[in-house]
């Protein structure tokens, strides 16, 4: 099964929408296999914050990729990513 859903920052942050989702998920048993991908951000800082409140929202841990200075890893540390 395969399917995509196009949400807002807003919608995650909606507590209905976002019981709905944890819901739907839960149901269809897809959590191990959620990708959480924001498209329409101009700021790395917004999107990785997207993500993040996304992912903690789902009781996940997140993963920052390509972190390639102390530098970095502190901003994303800041961000609250694991």
């Amino acid at each position: 099964m395969s399917f995509s859903l196009n949400l807002s920052f807003g919608d995650i942050l909606n507590e209905k929408t976002r019981k709905f989702l944890f819901l739907k998920i839960g149901e269809y048993g897809v959590a191990s296999r959620l990708t959480v991908e924001r498209l329409e951000t101009r700021e790395p800082e917004n999107k990785a914050e997207t993500i993040i409140v996304f992912a903690k929202k789902l009781g996940k841990k997140t993963v920052a990729e390509f972190v390639h200075s102390k530098e970095i890893c502190e901003i994303v540390k800041e961000w609250g990513v694991d």
